[in-house]
């Protein structure tokens, strides 16, 4: 048996010893040394990689969206954005090929058909010039739907480079976890020889768990941004932005509850849009935007971590009174900025014992730029949806509106339009002799339309108001009543019923356009909502195109159907004034032909001559009506002599000069006076042109064998004239017209021209008097007219009295 001297084994065993502990220091050192390279690749090329691939989906997304907006709009901003994402994208590819190509030949191969989609995109861009340029919205269409799976290729194979570099972290993590575990049993091992070699061992697994920890919770947390950005990346319509952003907040960041707010500064409100989870504020709650908490995380653009919800319950928000009814919570407030511009802000809400930290400040500001950049894109096609929406209904409005030119027919189409697409009932005031007339309604609401009618028929608005369409009306501008609130009810109401309709109606919220053409404003259109629609100043503009649209509409309605009546009128004056000069024209030459003969004793030759007389007076009555209605027609007064006159010695000339016409119809013609009359100040031939007007209209319109009764009697300081017949009498709805141009009761009576009686109102009003008219149906009818009485020293040197 060989035995072993003691040197040799005391030097084996110190070998022995020494390898060991060689062994214990080399061992970790190698470990280490290898641990940190697969650290530095992940630092220096797969970390770097698997953010350019989240980078360049992002960058692709929105040059879709500049390449849309672009379409869409036209506006050079657009072009702009996808000039910068093209680069962004060239510069993301390049910098992926170095980054690959140290992460195998999976990940580099994926890199490959990344790069050869992003080309094949882009070439499709450039071949059908969607940059440079605008195509119609159908072609646009097409174009896109024909290049949008090249557009979804590129993003397929970034999501799968994307997926290659995890597969790959995942490996070299694999690794780590291999080496941990071999330097582990190492360790135990060396720990028996030597203790200090065991301390050294912990200290380095220590720093191995340290490391895959952190490792894992950067691969979970890039996991959920990706998650996030592809689930954002899919939405488009702002609901399902926000609804999506608080959902997957809540994931990204364990949050067990989120909510929303957007603001607006203009109106200093801000409101709760979206929200995820227990206990957070209603959708569609406001609250005021200064002194809020998400006022002041937009003002530092940082986010805020508050340990204790509780300790913001005397804040007068929408957090305030959520502070109050949390509980005990924590919360991080984070802003929400895209471009510059303040949106609004993201809220997460935690239960104690699990508080928010500092190191989960970088990945929220990335969520939340994720999230500001998807709400920037989806208000943005909301925008052009509604200018889209916008455009189609007022071409539709346009064609509909030009469809006819009937004025009643018009008005019904213009209230029925904006019901329900712009207001929940609308109303047209227009201006018709002066007064501002409610003339046309519309609602929604059948129920509601009863009292909408009592409105219009009862209270049409006043044009000294200081609110509504009375002011519309009179300046010219339109005005926007996003609250309407009770004490406005009550200053627009005259009185307690009126109040109590408009309660009915329940109106929340007003806007009112003048409608107005030629510089002219002729009347106002009234919208309004009821709860939840609130008016903006967007809405103000979209109705004053409407307005706009609608008071063409109206004008040119008024217009043909002005132009008909005068046409019509002028075809029925010229139709009667033909007619009634063709009557004496016959009777002159018929009894000028009788007094050719010679052969006619001298009673009946006189008798003839008083014929040819009457017909050239009765034709130069026709064409002085004829000469007085064109200066009327012109805006020219009719010209007076005026001096004092008897009155009687006017109405008994009127009378002999109808005796004849009256006889010869058998009806009884008396010229009478009540009891003394004083002179008047007239111009004689104009008086008895009135007078004579009166007759002939009582004789046309009185039957054989009725009774016509002319005179006139003291009143006040005028005289009263009056002319009565025993006619067919007025009926009450026409006696406010009967003084009208070429007015006629019934248009196939053919009576006369119709503007006798307006030559007549004309006259008198230029004395200064007053003309008008009463009647029964059946009974006859009596024409009053007063002249001023001649008292002064210039009208005559003392008061006389006729009779």
């Amino acid at each position: 048996m060989t035995v072993v001297p003691a040197r040799q084994t005391n030097w084996l065993i110190g070998a022995f010893i020494c390898t060991v502990l060689i062994l214990l220091v080399v061992v970790p050192l190698v470990v280490s040394h290898k641990t940190g390279a697969i650290l530095a690749d992940f630092n220096e090329h797969a970390d770097p990689a698997d953010r350019l691939t989240s980078r360049l989906q992002a960058a692709l997304s929105l040059e879709l969206s500049g390449i849309v907006g672009y379409q869409v709009t036209g506006e050079s901003r657009y072009l702009g954005l996808y000039r910068e994402q093209f680069e962004i994208v060239g510069s993301v590819v390049a910098e992926l090929a170095a980054k690959t190509a140290r992460l195998g030949p999976t990940v580099e191969s994926r890199y490959k058909d990344v790069l050869a989609a992003v080309e094949n995109w882009q070439r499709g861009v450039f071949e059908h010039q969607l940059t440079t340029i605008r195509l119609t919205p159908r072609r646009f269409q097409e174009v896109l739907l024909s290049e949008d799976h090249l557009f979804q290729h590129a993003q397929q194979a970034t999501a799968r480079l994307n997926a290659a570099i995890n597969t790959h972290r995942a490996d070299e993590r694999g690794r780590i976890g291999n080496l941990a575990r071999l330097l582990t049993t190492l360790s135990i091992v060396f720990a028996i020889l030597v203790l200090v070699a065991l301390w050294f061992v912990v200290k380095a697994v220590r720093r191995l768990d340290r490391s895959a920890s952190l490792l894992e919770t950067r691969a979970r947390q890039e996991e959920a941004l990706r998650q996030v950005a592809h689930s954002l990346t899919a939405a488009f319509t702002l609901p399902d932005v926000l609804r999506r952003i608080t959902e997957n907040a809540s994931l990204a960041v364990e949050a067990e509850a989120v909510y929303l707010e957007l603001i607006d500064k203009a109106k200093d409100e801000i409101t709760c849009v979206a929200g995820y989870g227990d206990g957070i504020p209603p959708t569609g709650t406001k609250g005021s935007y200064r002194g809020s908490l998400a006022a002041e995380v937009l003002e530092d653009r940082e986010p805020r971590i508050i340990p204790h919800v509780s300790a913001e319950q005397e804040r007068g928000s929408v957090f305030g009174d959520f502070a109050r009814t949390c509980g005990d919570c924590s919360a991080m407030v984070v802003p929400l900025i895209a471009d510059g511009k303040r949106l609004g802000a993201l809220f997460l809400i935690r239960h104690h014992p699990h508080f928010f930290s500092e190191p989960e400040l970088p990945h929220v500001k990335i969520l939340a730029d994720m999230a500001s950049l998807a709400i920037e894109r989806a208000l943005d096609l909301d925008r052009i949806s509604r200018m889209q929406a916008d455009e189609r209904f007022l071409s539709d409005a346009a064609r509909i509106l030009a469809s006819s030119l009937d004025y009643n027919k018009t008005l019904k189409t213009v209230a029925q339009l904006a019901v329900p697409r712009i207001a929940d009932w609308t109303a047209i005031h227009l201006i018709e002799d002066g007064v501002l007339r409610t003339v046309e309604v519309a609602h929604s609401d059948p129920a509601k339309l009863t009292s909408v009618r009592r409105l219009q028929e009862n209270y049409s608005p006043r044009r000294g108001n200081e609110l509504g369409a009375g002011r519309v009306v009179r300046t010219g501008q339109a005005e926007l009543y996003p609250e309407v609130t009770d004490e406005m009810l009550r200053k627009l109401s005259e009185n307690a019923e009126h109040y109590k309709l408009m309660q009915a109606v329940n109106i929340k919220s007003a806007m009112v356009v003048p409608l107005s053409a030629g510089g002219e404003t002729f009347g106002a259109l009234t919208f309004a909502s009821e709860a939840p629609r609130r008016y903006g100043n967007v809405d103000l503009r979209f109705a004053e195109d409407i307005g706009r649209h609608m008071a063409l509409a109206i004008q040119n309605a008024r217009l043909y159907t002005s132009a008909e009546r005068a046409i019509r009128a002028r075809d029925e004056v010229l139709r009667v004034v033909s007619h009634d000069l063709r009557n004496p024209v016959s009777n002159i030459h018929m009894t000028a032909r009788l007094l050719e003969s010679g052969s006619l004793p001298e009673p009946k030759r006189e008798e003839m001559v008083a014929i040819i007389n009457r017909a050239a007076e009765r034709m130069n009555r026709l064409i002085e009506d004829l000469v007085s209605v064109a200066r009327l027609r012109e805006g020219q007064v009719i010209a007076l002599k005026i001096q004092a006159e008897n009155p009687i010695d006017v109405i008994q000339e009127a009378c002999q000069l109808f005796a004849i016409q009256a006889r010869g119809k058998s009806i009884e013609l008396t010229c009478d006076a009540s009891g003394p009359v004083p002179m008047v100040r007239a111009d004689r031939h104009r008086i008895l042109q009135v007078v004579s007007n009166l007759l002939d209209n009582a004789l046309k319109f009185t039957p054989e064998g009725g009774r016509i009764s002319v005179s006139c009697e003291a009143a006040e300081a005028k005289v009263r004239f009056s002319v009565s017949d025993t006619g067919r009498g007025i009926a009450r709805e026409h006696l406010g017209r009967v003084f009208d141009l070429f007015w006629q009761a019934n248009p196939t009576a053919h009576m006369g021209a119709g503007f006798g009686l307006a030559i007549a109102k004309a006259i008198i009003e230029g004395h200064g008097g007053r003309i008008w008219a009463e009647s029964a149906p059946g009974i006859g009818t009596t024409f009053f007219f007063t002249v001023p009485v001649a008292l002064s020293k210039e009208d005559v040197a003392e008061e006389h009295l006729a009779g």
